[in-house]
């Protein structure tokens, strides 16, 4: 510490220099090797990795890869695949609605087979039998088989383009009022909101679908679709009359759709709707209403058929594309409202586009806090310079941290969370700046603090032992979520770890070298006046600066010296005092707490899939998290009744994720099982007991329909039961048939199970069932390589993590129970199912727990062994283990959910409560009173107010974050505000209150680390110095700018910037008895170096002794630029003097008032 203590205090503009070209070398080289983040997808990276559900999702995923075209596996063995593709595989086509629909086609190829999905699925056709059930496939329906009488022809079929579909872009209105929009007044105010609002953009033309005339097609709204069933031309004509038909007829047909019999295309084809009425049916305009344009309480056959209608869709003929992000910034921009209906949601596919944006843009509010915190860092250190210097600082910590990141440890992957970041080291760095500048000041009012060096090494040794704890403890606490099994979060984790180190070595070597500049040569050019901070001297010249700087100068002493008073006098009397009262008040806050985040309301897990990126007054968040479950097109695809959850056991691949865990993008590849033979008779034996046993379980849902491949060996067995000798040609099928006796040999099944699957891939059922299911062959060895049972279960899908988690328990614990009775060629095989936000919602609940608890424990090793106090440590965490319970307990009333963000903001939580604890601890532990009280008025004294200080700039830095409309910024501006206010207050009445009741005294349970004789050193020599401090010196600020009030040695801002000047200085004579503290000689002051007494008012100062170095002055007149001014002393600044010369002392006539003049000379 002496040695580096020196460098900086000598070479304080080298080591600036160094840091710099370090810190840019590493911002440069790592954007010259890496490409800059991109946050295009913000989803990437929001699922857990390594877990064993995961490492089965990957293992699945990896499986299905692998049976693609070009993969090592496929479902058709030899040359029998070249056969099956060219002679049976016909490229099929389907479609929604009649022909003229502009319907979309899609394929999706799993191997050399087509598999066809449909992406609409009506609510009619999701419950009905005679209806496909999975929605996997539609054939096309030839016309020519159709009646032309069957065929609804009428002149306005052109009225729309085509019919609705999910895929355009929709909004959702709703009455200003809350009253029925299914009225003539309701009707034309949807009317007049499509267009003079949505179609009155200058980009619509351009994005919207065009009739043949070359216009934009109609919208499809409720207003449009009563003018078409009342034959009107315009939606603004409706009627009264008009409402109670359109009602009338929907009254009568709604109970055949919500009876399963009206369908999307029904108008096409009528024989698909046998028994509807033809109004019904005609222009699919009933069921287009109910399905897509009405909400799901309009009409609803639970409920009286009233028709209220609180929500309505409006379908706009543009496709829902990232091209239409400029047209949603113009609608964004309008009122996008009338008298009786709003907007109040939309969906436009532009969520993704948009947050790429939006995260850009919100960074101002970032910028904002960094100002904010900038200028109240600018006020307390009173130096422009050492602010400045501490904001490079943390931008310097940011970029070696993303150097570290991305080129030490070789992390591809960014998430877009690891942003939030730069919010917490700006409070970080804030923090570590005001403990620094306040243990400066500190020191520097120490009697015999001795040379500068001494002075930086002093302020050193307690300013980074307290940021060096916290700054270990907050890194420490940030690097436990490591142990989490999000990929998101563990890369934060890293990377704000990472950070915060990064901030402390720059604090303990970029600040100090920046304080010694501002000391020793900024004071030359600019004087510091708070809180204007820049003052040239030659401005005082002017009579309206002069003016305004003093009043400026007055209204920061008196904030100031109640702050002083406060800090030191008021505050710790409230403490001590009343720490009976403050420690029961906030125990039973943090036992509140605890009831609110582990009882009730408790902390809730995420209960829908979407994922919530904007505020939730966002209109696309609105549409995603409320409006969409109110219609029927989305609960048809989002919430399917009847959708059961499979039951997949896979043999043959290990459940293993051998990709990296901290790159999304990185699955790794399918790691076959070496032990895997399905071909052993006691494996084949096995295989087709467990299926009987698998239908005898209470979780198995009987199947209707084909079962060729959910069990592949059945199917097999019944196979290989036919006659050997083929009735018809007479071919001989031996060994294939009834010759060879279940379970087969080795050689017969492998030689069989080829011609079997080629077989039943022939028969037309393959077509209408899964492919996932059944036996997959190596390309190389033509061996059966990979087997899949399939299964439905009796659960349904839910969010619910209880139920989830019951179903797999169940299957689970059963396939694990039989695996371990298997034969060693199936021994590996392990279960699957739709399990992957369960995963998430597992993930979330037990990482945060065990993130804490790691983060607490090691937290505690960190204070105990840089503390090496049991009690400091104990108390300590007790209240950050309080902070943190009610700070999530607080988030939890306000409605967060344990989501990923959430998940990261409980991490932070844990890295930012420390800091402010500690603090206190360290300064109470590093007191060298002997008992408790005095102890925590030390403590209060010296870091009250810097920690003060730094929890209000966060505070204030979260508060200014809450307009943005990224759901993180906002939640970490919230996260800030309220955790901040916690902190503060537990670390200040809880912690302080518990350290004056039962903290440790006179050494109590204090360790020691051992000590060796052959490590003893011999004391470093003092060393001599051309700078000398006293205890109450010339300040700059009182040299310089005239009139000036003095301010109290131990005042918590006081400047760190000295004038540096030779000027002559005048000590006055004292005549009478002092009458004011201010003016009132300190010790070790002028008087203590003269022979004469102080209160003598005809004493003429003697020579002055060469042997104290160390001059205190206690009022003074200052020349400047040749006008004199009173000055004040401060102990704020280093009084410099030639070591080899003495102060110049000049007796002045009886007639004046005696004099003594100090030569100050400074040569750097």
């Amino acid at each position: 510490m002496q040695w580096y203590a020196r460098q900086v205090a000598n070479y304080p503009c080298s080591i600036i220099l160094l840091v710099l070209v370090a810190a840019a070398g590493c911002v440069i080289v790592c954007i010259t090797l890496n490409d800059l983040p991109d946050f295009k997808d913000p989803l990437v990276g929001f699922e857990p990795r390594g877990t064993i559900l995961s490492e089965r999702s990957t293992a699945w995923h990896n499986l299905l890869k692998s049976t693609s075209w070009n993969g090592p596996l496929t479902f058709y063995p030899g040359s029998i695949v070249t056969d099956i593709t060219n002679d049976t595989l016909e490229v099929t086509q389907w479609h929604r609605g009649d022909k003229g629909n502009d319907t979309e086609k899609g394929d999706e190829t799993v191997g050399p087979w087509l598999e066809l999905e449909t992406e609409e699925r009506s609510y009619g056709s999701l419950h009905d039998e005679a209806e496909d059930d999975e929605g996997r496939i539609v054939f096309e329906r030839p016309m020519h088989g159709l009646r032309p009488d069957k065929i609804l022809i009428v002149e306005r079929k052109n009225f729309f383009c085509n019919n609705p579909i999910r895929e355009y872009a929709h909004v959702v209105i709703q009455s200003t009022s809350g009253s029925n929009l299914f009225t003539v007044k309701g009707l034309k105010a949807i009317c007049d909101i499509d267009e003079n609002k949505l179609r009155k953009s200058e980009y619509f033309p351009d994005l919207c679908e065009q009739t043949n005339w070359g216009t934009c097609c109609r919208s499809w709204s409720i207003s449009n679709y009563v003018a078409l069933l009342r034959n009107l031309s315009s939606c603004h004509d409706i009627k009264q009359t008009d409402v109670d038909a359109v009602t009338q007829l929907l009254v009568s047909c709604a109970p055949y759709y919500h009876g399963m019999k009206l369908s999307h295309d029904c108008a096409m084809d009528p024989a698909l709707c046998r028994g509807v009425p033809r109004p019904c049916i005609e222009y699919d305009a009933v069921y287009n209403i109910l399905h897509y344009l009405t909400d799901i309480h309009f009409l609803d056959p639970n409920s009286p058929l009233v028709p209220n209608l609180t929500y309505t869709t409006v379908f706009l003929p543009t496709a829902q594309s990232s091209a239409a992000l400029e047209y949603y910034k113009d609608l964004d921009s309008m009122q996008l409202y009338n008298e009786e209906v709003e907007i109040s949601g939309m969906e436009m596919g532009l969520k993704y586009k948009l947050f790429v944006d939006c995260l850009l843009h919100d960074t101002v509010y970032v910028a904002m806090a960094g100002v904010l915190i900038f200028l109240f860092l600018w006020m307390y250190s009173s130096s422009f310079f050492v602010t400045f210097m501490t904001i490079c600082g943390v931008v310097f910590s940011v970029g070696t941290a993303y150097f570290m990141y991305t080129v030490i440890y070789q992390i591809t992957f960014f998430p877009f969370i690891n942003l939030l970041t730069i919010v917490i080291i700006i409070g970080i760095g804030a923090d570590d700046a005001c403990i620094y500048c306040k243990i400066w000041a500190c020191a520097k009012a120490e009697k015999n603090n001795g040379t500068l060096i001494k002075l930086v090494r002093d302020t050193l040794h307690h300013a980074c032992l307290s940021m060096f704890i916290t700054s270990v403890t907050t890194a420490v606490a940030f690097f436990g979520s490591i142990i989490s099994n999000i990929t998101a979060v563990r890369c934060f984790s890293i990377f704000a770890g990472t950070a915060v180190l990064a901030n402390f070595i720059f604090t303990v070597s970029w600040l100090p070298a920046s304080v010694i500049m501002a000391e020793k040569w900024c004071s030359s050019t600019c004087l510091c006046i708070p809180p204007v901070g820049l003052y040239l001297p030659q401005l005082q010249h002017f009579q309206w600066c002069s003016t305004f700087c003093n009043a400026l100068w007055k209204l920061h002493y008196s904030f100031t010296e109640y702050s002083r008073v406060f800090f030191e006098k008021i505050l710790p009397c409230i403490i001590v005092r009343s720490r009976y009262f403050w420690l029961a008040l906030f125990t039973a806050i943090a036992a509140s707490g605890a009831v609110a985040v582990f009882y009730y309301p408790r902390l809730q897990l995420p209960d829908s899939k979407e994922f919530q990126i904007f505020n939730s007054q966002h209109p696309f968040e609105r549409y995603d998290l409320y409006l969409k479950k109110f219609f029927w097109f989305e609960k048809a695809k989002e919430q399917d009744l009847y959708r059961k959850l499979p039951i997949r056991i896979v043999w043959g691949v290990l459940p293993k994720d051998s990709g990296n865990y901290l790159d999304p993008y990185d699955r790794g590849s399918t790691e076959f099982d070496p032990d895997f033979n399905i071909a052993l008779p006691e494996s084949q034996e096995w295989l087709y007991n467990f299926c009987i046993q698998l239908r005898n379980q209470s979780f198995y849902q009987p199947t209707h329909g084909p079962l060729m491949f959910n069990c592949f060996i059945e199917t097999f067995k019944e196979w290989m039961e036919r006659r050997c000798v083929d009735g018809i040609s007479d071919m001989d099928r031996t060994p294939c048939c009834e010759s060879s006796k279940f379970p087969f040999s080795e050689k017969v099944f492998n030689h069989c199970i080829k011609e079997a699957v080629a077989i039943l891939h022939r028969t037309p059922g393959y077509f209408v069932v899964p492919s996932a299911e059944g036996v997959r062959f190596s390309k190389t060895t033509g061996k059966a390589q990979v087997i899949v049972v399939r299964y439905d279960s009796t659960y349904s899908y839910s969010m619910s993590y209880s139920e989830m988690y019951e179903f797999k328990t169940a299957v689970d614990g059963w396939v694990s129970e039989m695996m371990s009775h298997a034969p060693k060629g199936l021994r590996n095989g392990w279960f699957i199912s739709d399990l992957e936000f369960f995963d998430l919602q597992d993930s979330l609940s037990k990482g945060s727990l065990v993130a804490i608890g790691v983060a607490v424990a090691v937290s505690f090793g960190a204070l105990l062994f840089t503390t090496l106090n049991l009690l400091i440590s104990i108390y300590a965490i007790l209240t950050i283990s309080c902070i943190i319970v009610v700070t999530v307990g607080s988030l939890v009333l306000l409605g967060w959910k344990l989501n990923v963000l959430e998940s990261t903001t409980v991490s932070i939580a844990i890295g930012l409560a420390v800091d402010l604890t500690l603090h206190y601890g360290v300064a109470y532990r590093l007191s060298a009173q002997e008992d408790r009280e005095s102890s925590v008025i030390f403590a209060l004294s010296h870091v009250g107010s810097p920690v003060a200080m730094a929890a209000f700039t966060t505070f204030m830095a979260g508060a200014l974050i809450f307009p943005s409309i990224v759901l993180a910024y906002l939640q970490i501006g919230t996260f800030l505000v309220i955790l901040m206010s916690v902190s503060w207050l537990y670390s200040t009445f809880f912690f302080m209150s518990l350290l004056s009741w039962v903290g440790p005294e006179n050494g109590q349970l204090q360790l020691n680390y051992p000590s060796f004789d052959c490590c003893e050193t011999p004391p470093v020599p003092v060393e001599k110095n051309a700078y000398a401090l006293s205890e109450s010196t010339l300040s700059s600020s009182s040299a310089s700018y005239p009139n000036q009030i003095p301010t109290s040695e131990s005042h918590e801002l006081e400047p760190l910037t000295a004038l540096k000047d030779s000027r002559h200085i005048e000590v006055p004579k004292f005549k009478k008895k002092y009458g004011h503290r201010s003016i009132r000689p300190r010790s070790g002051s002028l008087s203590s170096a003269t022979t004469t007494k102080p209160r003598d008012s005809t004493m003429v100062p003697s020579k002055i002794s060469r042997t104290p170095r160390k001059i205190s002055l206690p009022t003074v007149n200052v020349t400047f630029h040749g006008e004199e001014s009173l000055g004040a002393t401060s102990s704020s600044t280093i009084v410099c003097a030639e070591e080899d010369k003495e102060p110049v002392i000049k007796p002045l006539s009886k007639e004046d008032i005696p004099e003594a003049w100090i030569r100050k000379e400074i040569s750097v």
